[in-house]
């Protein structure tokens, strides 16, 4: 089971399906099985979750981006420790890919 399968079953674990014609569940056991009641819901959820895991993912361009943010901030002078300048070029690379998509 992968990962999006996991978090799908968390939000949406298995549920029985009844028909019964009456709307009672019979103690007699003669009612319809129908399935799994969150199947589809499921299903979307798994489908979403791998488009974002696709929308998401870096490409040879945000690695280059990434690359040239990092070396303008270390062109800049300021000594920063690895978290503190990881961080920098995070919040660049951040900002530098919302002005590009609008």
């Amino acid at each position: 089971m992968n990962k999006a399968e996991e978090r799908a079953y968390e939000a949406y674990p298995k549920m029985s399906r009844i028909s019964e014609p009456h709307g009672l569940i019979p103690a007699d056991n003669k009612s319809h099985y129908l399935g799994d009641g969150n199947e589809e819901k499921r299903e979307g959820f798994i489908a979403g979750y791998l488009q974002a895991e696709k929308d998401l993912e870096l490409t040879n361009e945000d690695v280059y981006d990434i690359w040239r943010i990092y070396n303008e901030v270390c062109a800049e002078g300021k000594i920063f420790g690895f978290d503190e300048t990881s961080q920098e070029v995070l919040k660049r690379f951040r900002d530098f890919k919302e002005r590009k998509e609008k």
